[in-house]
């Protein structure tokens, strides 16, 4: 009986991990977007520079290459979240893989570096701005179970594009390269036209046939989950006629929000200026300018790629098996010491007192760290402790101040290595990594198997200010609404 159960359970979940797996695609292109940066800066300072016409590409012109992509990803974020809502998720994430096409387009076109912002800031439009339907996409196709696994796909994939880039990037043109990078919008696009709209969307555009008949092809046709479930979306369909969840107040109204606000706003400010971006759009040129002969740049880049892949699977197993603040502590204090080491071997001018392999393996632990750690456990915790009916716009927020400080933290760095030296940069990374790790134990709560009203009393709210809302009673058969107040 038991072994009855499990199998209807692992059925219910199989098609939405495979929704996960096709949408995340859209993840897995971003990836490939960041991480093309890595092959390419050596590609583009060399003489002849590849794709190209003219002179080798400046540091200036570089830096600005790589952070003209969070840029676009700022625009993006301010209009995909409502796209949305008006036309739908399956058609907003279908939309989300033209800025990819047209922008890798440019990018293999360009004779100029002018086009190639134009196809790099194109590309940005859709790359964390995609978060926002992409996760509104899976929390509605899938049960609280495995909300956060489902999550991890889509952290998967991403570190997957970039694994992806740093062998294409290892092996191929970078012009080449660039060509095959356009292929994967349109298998994402084939693969996508198989599954259907989210139902919980189609429930609240009054749609209920169609919500149900996606609603049980999601669930295997187990009817008796999905009438629960739509039960329950006509809970929240009757608590948001009876509140206010869009504005921007509504983030921290309540000691409860303002607490998950101030969280959300350190866990994705933080997750930037660890020094990931630098790490991952830099691994290249890091790992030449260290001066190592242990290994050629392309290869040390495609063992970095490769070991956040592995880590970033492993972490799909273990997320909802470990506690949420250890993974964290964990990751950033080995973020923490791969900075510090990589600071201590750049301290010196000629001569270094640590072996040369040093370079590599603190990049190896860093972006390691990151991945099983601070990568997907901020948006898993966001998930948490936002409240659902402000998830949309709390999302959008959190996006933008998240790739705001991507922008800024990819743009500081050849600046940071002018007045303060490569040792004085990548300490300035440890320092948020410390100081985060520090902060961790003392103010954020342990989020893992636990109810969102048990989060919110966590987080400060009691039991009676959170109950100060409609909560509506069903009765499942009769489907009558009691409410109370």
């Amino acid at each position: 009986m038991c072994k009855e159960n499990l199998r209807k359970l692992e059925s219910c979940r199989f098609r939405p991990y495979c929704a996960a797996c096709v949408v995340s695609l859209l993840q897995l292109m971003f990836g490939m977007c960041i991480g093309w940066m890595s092959p390419a800066t050596i590609g583009l300072e060399s003489s002849p520079p590849q794709i190209v016409d003219g002179d080798p590409l400046t540091t200036d012109q570089i830096n600005w290459l790589s952070s003209v992509t969070f840029i676009g990803c700022i625009v993006g974020i301010l209009f995909w979240g409502s796209v949305a809502e008006k036309i739908g998720r399956k058609n907003t994430l279908r939309l989300l893989a033209l800025p990819v096409i047209m922008g890798w387009t440019l990018i293999s076109l360009a004779k100029s570096v002018k086009l190639m912002y134009l196809g790099r800031f194109i590309l940005g439009l859709s790359g964390v701005g995609a978060i926002v339907p992409i996760q509104l996409y899976l929390n509605e196709i899938s049960e609280p179970s495995y909300k956060g696994t489902l999550t991890s796909v889509m952290v998967f994939f991403f570190n997957g594009g970039i694994a992806i880039s740093y062998i294409l990037g290892a092996i191929l043109s970078l012009r080449n390269f660039t060509l095959v990078c356009n292929i994967i919008p349109f298998l994402y696009l084939a693969a996508f036209h198989f599954f259907p709209e989210s139902p919980v969307y189609l429930y609240r555009k009054n749609k209920t046939k169609q919500a149900e008949m996606f609603l049980l092809w999601f669930r295997n046709n187990n009817y008796m989950k999905v009438q629960e479930e739509l039960v329950y979306l006509e809970e929240n369909m009757t608590y948001q006629k009876n509140t206010n969840t869009t504005s921007l107040s509504s983030l921290y109204e309540g000691r409860a929000r303002s607490y998950a606000l101030m969280i959300n706003v350190w866990l994705f400010i933080v997750s930037q200026f660890c020094g990931i971006l630098v790490m991952l759009t830099y691994t290249s040129s890091i790992i030449k300018n260290s001066g190592t002969t242990l290994i050629e740049p392309d290869n040390g880049a495609v063992i970095v790629g490769i070991i956040q892949l592995i880590l970033s699977w492993m972490t799909t197993l273990i997320l909802e098996k470990t506690s949420r603040k250890l993974l964290l502590m964990l990751s950033m204090g080995g973020m923490f010491i791969s900075q510090g080491l990589l600071g201590l071997y750049h301290l010196g001018d000629d001569t270094h007192f640590f072996p040369n392999w040093l370079p590599v393996v603190c990049i190896c632990l860093h972006v390691g760290c990151y991945t099983f750690g601070v990568g997907p456990v901020a948006y898993v915790i966001s998930a948490e402790i936002t409240h659902p009916k402000i998830q949309p716009t709390a999302f959008s927020l959190f996006c933008f101040l998240g790739t705001a400080a991507s922008f800024v933290s990819i743009k500081i760095y050849p600046y940071l290595i002018h007045y303060v030296g490569e040792h004085g940069c990548f300490w300035f990374y440890a320092t948020w990594c410390l100081v985060s790790m520090v902060l961790i134990p003392k103010f954020l709560p342990e989020t893992r198997g636990k109810t969102f009203e048990q989060i919110t009393e966590l987080l400060g709210e009691n039991k009676d200010s959170y109950h100060q809302c409609v909560e509506v009673r069903y009765d499942v058969h009769s489907k009558q609404i009691d409410p109370k107040v």
